[in-house]
């Protein structure tokens, strides 16, 4: 496989993964959970702080096996391909069809809000079945846009992620230069209770979501050992930088008090700043935000290598073009399903959960590594470590925390096992594929 992308653009498709239906919606919600300014901004930084720490875990596992694939890969390699294959069919479901699916349908909700867009279908046509209708078409457009156009398709993603800063950044400025809001805040900044704080911190997380993108096309990253950590590096940071200035924006132009538990809190923010006006601009940029996302989640959810016929060779785990199309298909129709058949936005939350899981299990991947064979200082060992062990202490905690409190967390459970029951029955038919995998001790790529 050709390795043809570059540092920026890896770091475009990690930032545009990161950023999108959480930040659009979860302020609010994080809000209505806390009882201060000060927890609100604390929650979004440690958020980062957590998604760093796992850039620090991945990007160390991406260097040393630079090969597309994300936790499917890494978890063959560490533990066993029946592992893996769990893993690649819960990021296909819950890492990156769910989300675009929803992300999708959010993307149609607020095309409705452009006239000629609303205008374009008959009246008699319930707007359910509009939404739907315009969500199936963009994920179809876009996969085919990915599957016949790739590198257009890649530089269009430049374009749009430079949209979406910018977009960001407005709502930042806006907060800058309001003068109600945030400056009347007087509550302790301590003040809230420890469980809610838990349940804003894994809103937080989920919002963050998308920060280890690379990994899951690392096979076509020029210099992967170099690019790779950098790109989960430097997009987090970005994201980190941003998520603040806008929540800051925020709670500057809206107040604490009517963000609070508000969903489409951005409609609310354009009208303030400008009326009807205001409002149709802030739907559009929206919408390139939303694009911008599905198309990133839809390039990197279709290089997870589940359809590749031959396992055997454990170090050739990319996929070709036939592959990477079916699993475009795979993808689009998981989703389709999605979109069609569920009302998914609880499910989603509860699916971070599912995700958190495999990304423990990866974590504690760092200590089975024959490190004695590495190539690496002593001092990066110790530091990628600790930062395994502090993310495998945080993840931990936030997984107990929220299995206590949510009240649908046990159908969570009910999707990680229908996720995972789907992984170990593929495994079981085509084992015989993955019998000299199994027998092969780890090893670690020196280029």
């Amino acid at each position: 496989m050709k390795r043809n992308i570059s540092l920026i653009t890896a770091i475009s498709i990690v930032v545009t993964n990161m950023i999108g239906i959480g930040i659009l919606t979860t302020p609010g919600v994080i809000s209505s959970y806390l009882t201060s300014t000060g927890q609100v901004m604390l929650v979004w930084i440690l958020g980062g702080l957590i998604a760093l720490l796992g850039a620090v875990v991945y990007g160390q596992m991406g260097s040393l096996m630079p090969h597309s694939g994300g936790e499917f890969h890494y978890l063959s390699r560490i533990y066993h391909p029946i592992l893996g294959t769990m893993a690649g069919w819960v990021s296909v479901i819950a890492g990156f069809a769910g989300p675009i699916a929803l992300s999708s349908l959010v993307f149609a909700k607020y095309s409705l809000n452009i006239t000629p867009v609303n205008q374009f279908f008959s009246d008699s046509i319930s707007v359910l079945f509009k939404e739907k209708m315009i969500a199936l078409l963009l994920i179809l457009s876009i996969s085919l846009f990915h599957v016949t156009r790739t590198r257009t398709a890649l530089n269009f993603q430049l374009i749009i992620t430079g949209l979406l800063i910018i977009f960001l950044i407005l709502i930042s400025f806006f907060g800058l230069t309001h003068e109600s809001g945030i400056a009347a805040e007087t509550r302790s900044f301590y003040s809230g209770n420890e469980l809610n704080f838990g349940l804003a911190l894994l809103l937080s997380v989920y919002s963050y979501t998308g920060w280890n993108a690379s990994c899951y096309f690392a096979g076509h990253i020029r210099n992967p050992k170099r690019n790779l950590p950098l790109s989960l590096f430097l997009g987090v940071f970005i994201v980190i930088i941003l998520y603040l200035a806008v929540n800051y924006g925020l709670m500057q132009v809206l107040g604490e008090q009517q963000l609070s538990g508000q969903i489409d809190f951005l409609s609310e923010l354009g009208t303030k700043i400008s009326g009807k006006l205001g409002n149709q601009l802030i739907s559009a940029t929206v919408l390139v935000i939303l694009l911008a996302s599905i198309s990133s989640m839809i390039f990197a959810g279709s290089r997870i290598p589940l359809l590749k016929k031959n396992h055997t060779k454990i170090m050739h785990f990319e996929l070709g073009r036939t592959g990477i199309a079916k699993m475009h298909i795979l993808q689009v129709g998981i989703a389709s399903l999605l979109i069609v058949f569920t009302r998914f936005q609880q499910l989603l939350l509860l699916l971070t959960i599912v995700l958190i899981f495999f990304t423990i299990l990866t974590a504690f991947g760092i200590f089975l590594l024959p490190w004695k064979r590495l190539v690496v200082s002593k001092h990066q060992e110790i530091g990628v470590k600790l930062s395994a062990g502090a993310l495998l202490l945080v993840l931990i905690w936030l997984v107990i925390n929220s299995l206590g409190q949510f009240a649908g967390a046990n159908f969570g459970l009910v999707i990680l096992a229908v996720s995972s029951g789907i992984g170990l029955t593929l495994f079981l038919i085509f084992k015989k594929n993955y019998r000299n995998t199994s027998k092969q001790k780890l090893q670690v790529s020196s280029i």
